[in-house]
């Protein structure tokens, strides 16, 4: 199973062209991060909202890409006012299945089981990154919530003791070059608990490999296909590290994973495979920070030393275990880009 990061298909003509990945990676099945709505079933944009779609044609693109799930736990799934049933059955009408989104909460929560390698994936996204969680009559996506994680997580394991479980995240600020310490503490108190890895996306660039007690954790994949293009009256546009991405395949253990190392064309006309990497060859690389080996403490310093947003007045997530912080500085970061998106609109 390879796992692959952000993307989007804004075009309404599908060239196979485009994927220049390889014809091995083409033919892996895949799970991706499906960030947008599929624009024939859109309603109203909501307000603040970006606005990023698909359109019908990337359903042939997932199908194409032998996508078999994609995951929908993310800030731009609820960009616009559509029927949840319909989007879900747009996907699984293509054979493709879809976690981490419903019409309620019981929906949001359903994992991907992978029968063919034994997995269970569950996806959840951070409510701060302004991903709307669902309720026991709304609908939205499953949230990452700390206590909520764990309890999902142990009734899968009581569920299916012979799978082994991986976390599919949408976590982080955008362009952060280094995983919240918090995060951090958490992804090992999973590991510890017995997830065996976890996945992250969402800030746009490629973010560290770390291996804790023989397990891997890739903070952000960052994008696997992610135009920079007009979306209605928005412009999206990136700099150029996220013009990298990482997609792993990744089926249990170490030793068989790879990671494709890929760039794309900033208007999407080319998809294309650089280099392929063992595990302890990325570790090694010029694009992986390592962070392995270094306790909460050290970690923490490093953190502030040299993460991207040190002048944006984000605040730094300490301990996962702060409970009242955390919801503290959830509020603010989210009443922090609801004044930007004011100021900007």
């Amino acid at each position: 199973m390879i796992f692959c990061g952000d993307f989007v298909y804004p075009f309404v003509d599908f060239k196979s062209s485009i994927f220049q990945l390889g014809e091995d990676v083409i033919k892996t099945p895949k799970l991706l991060n499906y960030e947008s709505t599929l624009d024939y079933l859109n309603g109203n944009r909501g307000i603040f909202k970006t606005g990023l779609y698909s359109t019908k044609c990337s359903l042939n693109v997932l199908h194409f890409l032998k996508v078999k799930c994609v995951a929908l736990a993310n800030n731009h799934v609820t960009d616009f006012s559509f029927d949840a049933t319909s989007f879900i059955m747009a996907f699984n009408e293509h054979c493709i299945e879809t976690m981490g989104f419903g019409n309620t909460i019981k929906e949001a929560v359903d994992y991907w089981k992978y029968e063919e390698e034994k997995l269970i994936i569950l996806n959840f996204g951070w409510e701060a990154i302004k991903c709307k969680a669902a309720s026991f009559k709304g609908k939205g996506i499953n949230p990452y919530r700390y206590t909520w994680v764990e309890t999902l997580v142990r009734q899968v394991q009581d569920l299916y003791p012979n799978y082994k479980i991986v976390l599919f995240l949408h976590w982080n600020y955008e362009f952060e070059n280094l995983p919240q310490p918090a995060d951090r503490m958490f992804a090992h108190h999973m590991i510890d608990i017995g997830v065996d890895a976890i996945i992250g996306h969402h800030p746009h660039i490629i973010n560290p490999l770390e291996i804790y007690r023989g397990k891997p954790i890739f903070y952000s994949l960052g994008n696997f296909y992610f135009p920079q293009v007009n979306y209605g009256n928005v412009k999206v546009s990136f700099r150029d590290s996220a013009l990298l991405g990482i997609s792993v395949d990744y089926k249990g253990d170490l030793e068989s994973c790879k990671i494709y190392l890929h760039k794309q064309k900033a208007d999407g006309s080319k998809l294309e495979l650089m280099k392929v990497y063992d595990v302890e060859a990325w570790y090694n690389s010029s694009y992986n920070i390592p962070i392995n080996l270094m306790s909460d403490e050290e970690y923490l310093e490093f953190y502030k030393s040299n993460h991207f947003h040190k002048r944006k007045l984000l605040p730094i997530y300490y301990d996962y275990r702060r409970t009242i912080q955390n919801s503290l500085f959830d509020k603010y970061v989210l009443f922090r880009q609801k004044f930007i998106d004011i100021i900007k609109r």
